[in-house]
């Protein structure tokens, strides 16, 4: 917590290091996903953990140098991404945080959309996120309302398709926080959506009692070298392509098939 500062700043840092000897803090977060790529030069959220750290550490431990460190295997490219900085660039970066808090407390408070918005929680109620998702989409529709038959990329001007990749993110949030909301309004039945409903996602067979399966493979001259890929039973379908055509029937009686949840759909 960052009451100091402000009453509503908290967080929670992955790892903080620090090394006595060479006055220096280092900040490490992991970044598992795959689907964007996190820099680590001024990444805000680093930052943040910077200053709790220091806050936590007190003056009994000096800090001339930070380094921020961003883990990230999945992301493509280099997977480990450093970046320093001083402690009075933290410190200014402190003074622009409060300003920036305090300023999202004003009732009439500027609101901007933009990549930032993918975590936001009020993503689905934003009414900046939906006017600039709409704006993004207008090419797509005529003048009276009515949807025009969307041109193929080769039929686009250069201009139009910067545009449209530049607004494919909003409209892609803004669908996104649509999406969640219809699904979870459904789930709780608090929404009923026109032509709209929940299905249950494709079922996997599982074995219900595996020893009971391993048992009923041996009857059938299967050996354990056969149904078992080490550490564990092979799937329901494996099996099935090993066994006699008259034998795969006694499968069924030995699997049941889980969904594993469910989806929204037309």
């Amino acid at each position: 917590h960052l009451e100091r500062l402000h009453p509503a700043l908290f967080g929670t840092n992955d790892a903080g290091v620090y090394h006595p000897a060479m006055r220096k803090l280092v900040i490490f977060d992991l970044k598992y996903g795959a689907g964007i790529r996190v820099a680590a030069e001024n990444n805000g959220q680093l930052l943040y953990y910077a200053i709790g750290a220091m806050e936590q550490m007190g003056p009994d431990k000096p800090v001339d140098e930070i380094e921020i460190v961003i883990v990230q295997p999945r992301g493509g490219g280099e997977p480990v991404k450093r970046w320093s900085l001083s402690l009075m660039e933290l410190f200014a970066f402190a003074g622009d945080l409060v300003t920036a808090v305090e300023r999202t407390e004003d009732p009439n408070a500027l609101l901007a959309s933009g990549e930032h918005c993918r975590f936001c929680a009020a993503r689905g109620d934003c009414p900046q996120l939906r006017e600039d998702a709409f704006a993004a989409a207008q090419a797509d529709f005529g003048p009276t309302g009515e949807i025009e038959p969307l041109p193929t990329p080769a039929q686009m001007p250069v201009q139009s398709i910067a545009q449209l990749l530049d607004a494919a993110h909003l409209i892609g949030i803004w669908i996104g926080a649509v999406q969640e909301h219809a699904f979870a309004a459904m789930s709780d039945g608090t929404l009923d959506i026109p032509e709209w409903k929940l299905v249950p996602k494709r079922a996997v067979r599982r074995w219900i009692n595996p020893e009971d399966a391993m048992a009923t493979f041996d009857s059938l001259g299967l050996g354990a070298v056969d149904y078992m890929t080490e550490p564990k039973l092979r799937t329901p379908a494996q099996v099935e392509k090993l066994l006699a055509k008259g034998d795969r029937k006694v499968v069924a009686d030995l699997v049941t098939a889980e969904s594993s949840g469910m989806s929204l759909a037309p």
